[in-house]
């Protein structure tokens, strides 16, 4: 059994960024021109660094990044039908002789 070791590394990262959006950590800081200052990981840093450490470990290419900003691959009608049909699933899962 072979394991793919980029694809165990992006989901434990994105499981870490994720941990960072609901509980963000702040840090103190000296930087010796500024001085003392705050540096808050949250739910705007914690997804970027993740993309960026990804994308140096070459885990992520810029095609797939670039994908990801402008949003290819996927359009509004397969979104908003997932959104649709998980609950449906579910409630199907949950009690299979209703249906």
């Amino acid at each position: 059994m072979t394991t793919n070791v980029s694809a165990w590394a992006t989901l434990v990262l994105f499981f870490i960024s994720i941990v960072f959006v609901i509980h963000p950590l702040s840090l103190h800081v000296r930087i010796p021109v500024i001085g003392r200052t705050k540096i808050t990981i949250g739910l705007m840093t914690s997804p970027l660094i993740c993309i960026a450490i990804l994308w140096a470990a070459q885990c992520l290419g810029a095609t797939q990044i670039r994908n990801g900003i402008v949003g290819t691959g996927m359009v509004p009608e397969q979104h908003s039908s997932f959104i649709v049909s998980e609950p449906l699933y579910e409630q199907m899962v949950s009690s299979p002789t209703t249906f």
